[in-house]
């Protein structure tokens, strides 16, 4: 007590032979000290989300097209962190890795350097317009103009010199629906368009197609952590190995529609894209 006294530059006590007594300086300070257990349980509570525990899931964030795409692989991407788990998030906004908001993010865009992270390029996305026909009557659904979207935007703004425009759907599943259901063309990842047997791929020799580099980004401080690091060379793996249904290549085999099939000569005709 002594020493906090002097440390203060007050008197707390006043110290008799027999006896003890709080000075005013000391019932103030008795009055901030029973605050403290209180305070102190908020801080814990809510720095409690960030501290490491050997169970925590492993948060991985990315944008929705890039979340649907984990999704269909979970199963394999679980198996190499068992027994934690995978917390995918999904948002257009970049987390904060550096002050602890998620673990791994894929982004569609080389971040910006920090001596806190590290990144390297896994891949690419690439996205082009489908239908469920080549019905030029058919308008083009518009992404928005936000910024991670833009380049979704001026893609879809050019195929509109040969078709009407037609609704802004900017949610990757709204989109999706909207074009199966037969609303309009509208712009997906091709790893989603090429595998649906209900879709064609459209204006691609002529408006060609949308293409996004991928970067794996996480904490330099996680490459010590044996599950973060066995999550992010799972998904670099994932991402090669996958690579031509990413980049669009897989579905070029796949033919147009409205095209004469070489057996057109013997008077039938498959439909193929243009």
């Amino acid at each position: 007590m002594t020493r906090l006294e002097r440390t203060l530059g007050v008197r707390l006590l006043e110290r008799g032979v027999n006896s003890t007594v709080l000075l005013p300086a000391g019932h103030s300070l008795m009055r901030g000290v029973a605050a403290m257990p209180e305070a102190v349980a908020e801080i814990d509570a809510a720095v409690a989300p960030y501290r490491k525990r050997d169970d925590a899931p492993v948060r991985l964030t990315a944008t929705n097209t890039m979340s649907l795409f984990l999704t269909r692989h979970m199963a394999d991407l679980s198996a190499l962190i068992t027994p934690r788990r995978i917390l995918i998030l999904p948002t257009r906004r970049p987390l904060d890795l550096v002050r602890g908001e998620a673990d791994i993010a894929l982004r569609m865009r080389a971040p910006p350097d920090h001596p806190g992270l590290v990144s390297r390029r896994i891949g690419a996305v690439a996205f082009a317009a489908y239908a469920t026909s080549d019905d030029d009557s058919l308008p083009m659904i518009m992404p928005s103009d936000q910024r991670p979207v833009s380049k979704l935007r001026a893609c879809a703004a050019r195929i509109t010199k040969s078709r009407p425009e037609g609704p802004e759907i900017d949610e990757l599943h709204l989109r999706l629906q909207a074009v199966k259901s037969g609303v309009g063309v509208g712009l997906l990842p091709c790893w989603l368009g090429d595998g649906d047997p209900q879709l064609v791929r459209l204006h691609e020799e002529t408006f060609g197609m949308v293409h996004d580099d991928l970067f794996l980004v996480r904490t330099a401080e996680s490459r010590s952590d044996a599950t973060v690091s066995a999550l992010a060379d799972g998904l670099a793996n994932l991402i090669r190995r996958e690579r031509d249904a990413l980049a669009g290549v897989a579905g070029r085999s796949r033919r147009a529609v409205g095209a004469v099939a070489p057996d057109a000569a013997r008077g039938a005709k498959t439909p193929t894209r243009p």
